[in-house]
């Protein structure tokens, strides 16, 4: 984990007078110290990278986005979208009585013919 305000400091510190005066021994020390530092943040970006690439892979395509060209939606608002829908999924499953597995292929049926309704006006279009 990053030390947010550990890093300022050395910025700061490396910005100041003392820096700029420094003997070559302590430009060497100042010299790794950032370079220690640069390491720690690309760590950080690429695990953070890594975890967005991850999260990215899990929405379900454009089905989240703004009609109809797709939009250009912040994967949180995706993210916030989804959880509504499941939050709608959790209370139409308590309200219907249905059992989850019925709750379940009603919603894939549901799903599959929304997506056969919009290949047909895709197709309608591209005519």
């Amino acid at each position: 984990m990053i030390d947010i305000e550990e890093m300022k400091a050395l910025a700061a510190h490396l910005r100041s007078q003392e820096a700029v005066d420094a003997k070559p021994r302590e430009i060497e020390m100042f010299t790794d110290e950032a370079a220690t530092a640069i390491d720690t943040l690309l760590s950080e970006l690429e695990a953070r990278e890594a975890g967005r690439r991850e999260l990215l892979s899990l929405l379900p395509g454009p089905y989240y986005m703004d009609a109809p060209d797709g939009g250009d939606v912040s994967v949180i608002e995706q993210l916030r979208r989804m959880a509504k829908d499941a939050e709608r999924y959790r209370k139409w499953g308590i309200y219907s009585g249905f059992t989850k597995e019925h709750a379940d292929s009603t919603l894939d049926a549901v799903s599959i013919n929304e997506y056969a309704a919009l290949a047909q006006r895709q197709e309608g279009e591209e005519k």
